[in-house]
């Protein structure tokens, strides 16, 4: 249920998924050089092939509806917990990717 209605928390500056590790975040803030929209879009992110991982079968349109329905989930729910912020929920609903390759994620602007 936590894809449906993730939990997020407030770290620092950042707005992440709160199963995130503070060891990958430092990472990829050297690597970003303290970037932290990017930073916070590379934790965020969430492989939408990766939600059902044993069904072989999943199509294009059922991956890109899954992909706008959680992307509506995470807006509103972002807005609602933090109100005084505002985020970009980005999912790429473009036709005729690999399935790996349709991604959500979310940072702050």
């Amino acid at each position: 249920s936590l894809i449906f209605w993730p939990n997020f928390t407030a770290f620092e500056t950042y707005i992440l998924r709160s199963d995130f590790e503070e060891s990958s975040l430092r990472g990829f803030e050297k690597m970003t050089k303290g970037n932290r929209s990017a930073v916070e879009a590379v934790m965020n992110h969430v492989h939408i092939a990766d939600i059902h991982p044993n069904v072989i079968c999943s199509s294009d349109e059922q991956l890109r509806y899954l992909g706008r329905t959680l992307k509506s989930i995470y807006n509103l729910k972002l807005h609602a917990e933090f109100p005084g912020r505002r985020f970009n929920v980005a999912f790429n609903d473009e036709p005729g990717l690999e399935a790996i390759d349709y991604e959500l994620t979310f940072f702050q602007k």
